[in-house]
C-alpha cells in the first residue's frame, strides 16, 4: 500500500492524529505566503514532537542559503521538499549543504510540464508531482490530469499530490499506481486549519487501497 505524507501542520495534536492514523511523513512549511507557514522556532518544536515516529520534512519555496542555514540552526530535517527549484545544480548544492534527502516538487498542468525535468529527477532522492496553478507553489487543492503520468519512467520513489482528499485518493492511487501520496488542503476545514476527522479519513482511505 502507498506511504502517506500529511503536510502543513501547525499543532502537536493534529500531528499526533496524522501519525497515529498512518502518516509516515509530516511536512512543516516555511513560506510566509502560505497559510500553513510556521516560524522556525515552532518548526523546530514540532519536529522535536514528531521525533522518530515519522519522517519530518521541511517544505520550502526556492529557498536562499540563509533560510536553509537558519532552519539548520534550529533543527535538522530528515528531508527538504523544494518547490520552484528548477536547476539540478541547485538541488546538488542544497544536498551538499545540508546532507539531507531532497524531495523535488514538479508542478504539472499538462504533459508539456514533464519535458526537460530529467535532470531534476536525476539529482533528487524523491519526486513529488503537484498541480501547477499561477501564483501558488503547492497547496492548490486542485488535481491535475493524472493520465499524463502513464508510461512515465521516473526512476525514483515519488509522491502524487494536488487536490487529493478522502473521497478521491483511492481512485488516484488505482489510476496512477502512486507508491506515495501527499495531502495538505484535502485534510483541512479552512486554509491552514487541519481537520482531525479529514486526516483520519484520508489516511484510512489510503491504507485501505491497493494500487
Amino acid at each position: 500500500m502507498p506511504l502517506i505524507k500529511n503536510c502543513g501542520f501547525k499543532t502537536t495534536h493534529t500531528i499526533d492524529v496524522a501519525i497515529e492514523s498512518g502518516a509516515s511523513f509530516i511536512g512543516l512549511v516555511s513560506h510566509p505566503a502560505s497559510p500553513r507557514h510556521v516560524d522556525l522556532r515552532l518548526m523546530a518544536d514540532l519536529a522535536a514532537h514528531i521525533g522518530e515516529r515519522a519522517e519530518h520534512v521541511a517544505v520550502l519555496v526556492n529557498p536562499h542559503d540563509t533560510l536553509i542555514d537558519d532552519i539548520m540552526a534550529h533543527y535538522t530535517p530528515h528531508y527538504w521538499q523544494l518547490h520552484n527549484v528548477t536547476s539540478p545544480a541547485r538541488i546538488i548544492d542544497i544536498r551538499k549543504r545540508t546532507g539531507a534527502h531532497i524531495i523535488s516538487a514538479i508542478a504539472i498542468h499538462d504533459a508539456d510540464d514533464l519535458v526537460g525535468v530529467d535532470g531534476i529527477i536525476r539529482e533528487s532522492d524523491y519526486v513529488l508531482f503537484d498541480t501547477k496553478q499561477h501564483g501558488k507553489d503547492g497547496g492548490t487543492g486542485k488535481s491535475f490530469n493524472w493520465d499524463v503520468l502513464n508510461g512515465l519512467v521516473i526512476g525514483r520513489p515519488w509522491f502524487l499530490a494536488g487536490g487529493l482528499n478522502p473521497e478521491n485518493v483511492a481512485d488516484a492511487i488505482r489510476t496512477t499506481k502512486a507508491p506515495m501520496v501527499d495531502v495538505s488542503t484535502g485534510i483541512e476545514s479552512a486554509p491552514g486549519e487541519k481537520s482531525i476527522e479529514k486526516i483520519a479519513a484520508f489516511n484510512k482511505a489510503v491504507l485501505s487501497t491497493r494500487a
